[in-house]
């Protein structure tokens, strides 16, 4: 049990990038711990990967008690997991960057490693941190030298590694740069299978973009395109022809995003990767243009915690959940929601 509440920021953390000279020392591919390797080179063969494997360094982190959805928990189903999001980070003139690559590492714990995991980033932090999920405030004051990041790093080598690992799930850039791939295997009897993704039936799916000036004008189309979604945003594709929709038509749509966004309706299990990833720029697309963000919704997901967003995608093509862009941090709504409904889910059940 936890004698500490727990906030976003322990749920889920969001690293700052390295500083000059840090790179190095950083979280990787080859960072190796209680349960081997975070993630092997064997495996990273099999993924759209190639030489950037020596640049992977963990960029965020996050805890779910229930994989892949929250909804009617505590159940047998439950997978209790640790997940690491790695991106290739470069330094060039002391700066660093992140590349496009972003790969999610799926780590299963069992109940008992998890409680403990989940116990260590509660009582490590110096005080509890308030306010909307942000680049985790202590680690970016510190830096990840700093004794608070050396305690996570201690946390997270003690809980992850090659054995527990389950689930790997990637995106990438095209190489026009207008266009994002997503993909994922899961580790069945050690031996990589790619994932079927939801509503889809494909094991790879991407968003194309035609080239444009104007962020207004997006013509975009989702490849494949999709069959039997639960949910279509596809008109929101083609902001000209969107544009020129009823209000009503419009307010359906914005719904569609709201319903994607919201944990207690959707999951990875019902949701494909291209809608996951598009809801929140879709959602922000709407919103200029007409007053529903104040517009009561049952979709639109509520909680005690603050769901303000610090680091919205800044264009459509601007699809990372929880990670980095370049320099800037990008932090979706799905995620802020998430963190809040594990925040409290765990809250409810641990804290004494």
């Amino acid at each position: 049990m936890l004698t500490n509440e727990l906030g976003l920021h322990d749920v889920s953390i969001l690293f700052p990038l390295p500083a000059k000279g840090e790179l190095g020392s950083w979280l990787g591919a080859d960072s190796t711990g209680r349960h081997g390797v975070l993630l092997p080179e064997w495996l990273a063969s099999e993924l759209p990967v190639g030489e950037a494997r020596a640049d992977l360094r963990v960029v965020a982190m996050r805890i779910d008690p229930c994989f892949p959805s929250l909804v009617g928990a505590p159940k047998a189903s439950c997978r209790f997991q640790l997940r690491l999001t790695l991106q290739p980070l470069t330094e060039t003139n002391g700066e660093v960057a992140a590349g496009e690559l972003a790969l999610h590492l799926f780590y299963d714990l069992p109940v008992s490693d998890f409680i403990a995991l989940t116990g260590e980033l509660g009582t490590a932090r110096p005080e509890a941190i308030a306010g909307p999920l942000d680049v985790h405030p202590t680690l970016a004051a510190e830096g990840l030298a700093g004794s608070y990041a050396a305690s996570v790093r201690a946390a997270l080598l003690d809980a992850a590694g090659e054995s527990r690992l389950r689930r790997v799930t990637f995106s990438t850039a095209g190489a026009s740069g207008h266009s994002m791939s997503f993909g994922g295997v899961d580790l069945v009897s050690g031996k990589a299978a790619p994932i079927a993704i939801a509503g889809t039936g494909v094991s790879e799916q991407s968003f194309v973009v035609e080239p444009s000036s104007d962020p207004d004008e997006l013509s975009a189309q989702v490849v494949p395109k999709l069959s039997g979604a639960l949910d279509d945003m596809g008109p929101l594709y083609d902001r000209g022809a969107a544009s020129k929709l009823d209000e009503a038509a419009l307010w359906s749509l914005y719904e569609t995003t709201l319903r994607v966004e919201n944990p207690s309706l959707r999951s990875s299990a019902n949701v494909d990767c291209v809608s996951c990833h598009t809801a929140g720029s879709a959602r922000l697309w709407l919103e200029q243009g007409h007053a529903f963000a104040s517009r009561p919704s049952g979709l639109r997901f509520a909680s005690q915690f603050d769901l303000a967003l610090t680091h919205p995608p800044e264009d459509a093509l601007s699809l990372r959940a929880f990670g980095y862009s370049g320099k800037l941090p990008v932090i979706s709504a799905r995620t802020v929601n998430e963190s809040a409904a594990v925040a409290l889910y765990l809250n409810q059940r641990l804290v004494r």
